[in-house]
């Protein structure tokens, strides 16, 4: 399964309510429904974004929000494609840069899921909303984030 097709089947099995894609969707609400408990990590841990083991999701609460909700997607998709537990995330697994198969994996997962293509392209094509900023915050992701989503979808 792709990380595309991953985050469909959360985002219909999860997010869903009557056919409707709410925005911004909430990666911990999903996290929690599917039976993970999702709290900040413990000070110790503070050099990290992420962690995810067995069915607990650990996420840095000293990093910005949107970077927060992309961290806890980002170990979301780590549970989801099955790539086992104890993965211990520092900052630098998160960057375009990281050629790890899983953390890609990873990092396209939640791509998917908080920015799904579908909503995407109905927002710049349909409704004609070109201002970046202003889809970063209904998708509750950063501006680079959503930037970076645009140019892979051809639609910058």
């Amino acid at each position: 399964m792709t990380s595309k097709q991953a985050a469909d089947s959360v985002l219909l099995n999860h997010w869903l309510e009557d056919g409707v894609l709410r925005l911004p969707v909430d990666p911990e609400y999903i996290a929690k429904q599917m039976g993970l408990t999702v709290a900040p990590l413990p000070e110790n841990m503070a050099h990290l974004s992420g962690e995810i083991d067995n069915n607990r999701i650990l996420f840095n609460d000293k990093e910005p929000e949107v970077r927060r909700r992309f961290t806890i997607a980002h170990e979301l998709g780590h549970f989801v494609l099955q790539h086992g537990h104890a993965f211990r995330d520092p900052n630098r697994n998160f960057s375009i840069g990281n050629y790890d198969p899983r953390e890609v994996a990873a990092n396209k997962f939640a791509v998917e899921l908080l920015m799904p293509e579908v909503a995407v392209r109905h927002f710049v094509e349909k409704e004609e909303e070109y201002d970046a900023q202003v889809l970063a915050d209904r998708f509750g992701v950063s501006l680079t984030a959503l930037r970076f989503r645009l140019e892979n979808l051809g639609l910058i």
